[in-house]
């Protein structure tokens, strides 16, 4: 019997979700420097891309004042 709440996650129970990571709201997060944060947005959409887990990339207003989403994102995993 499979227990759900311990099982190792994989393409087929587990999803990527990228929510508003736009290049205007980079500049207001203020608890990790923008460097480590683009580091682990790189790390994490590769290993997604790697892994075949499949990625779902949002955006509040890509053409308003929080800009596109970052082109880090885009660049692994394509432009959504």
């Amino acid at each position: 019997m499979s227990d759900k709440f311990s099982e190792f996650l994989t393409p087929d129970n587990a999803v990527l979700a990228m929510i508003d990571h736009q290049t205007g709201l980079l500049a207001s997060v203020r608890d990790i420097q923008p460097e480590t944060l683009r580091k682990n947005i790189n790390g994490l959409t590769n290993m997604a891309k790697t892994a075949g887990i499949p990625s779902v990339v949002t955006a509040s207003l890509s053409e308003g004042p929080n800009g596109p989403i970052l082109s880090d994102i885009t660049n692994v995993l394509g432009d959504t």
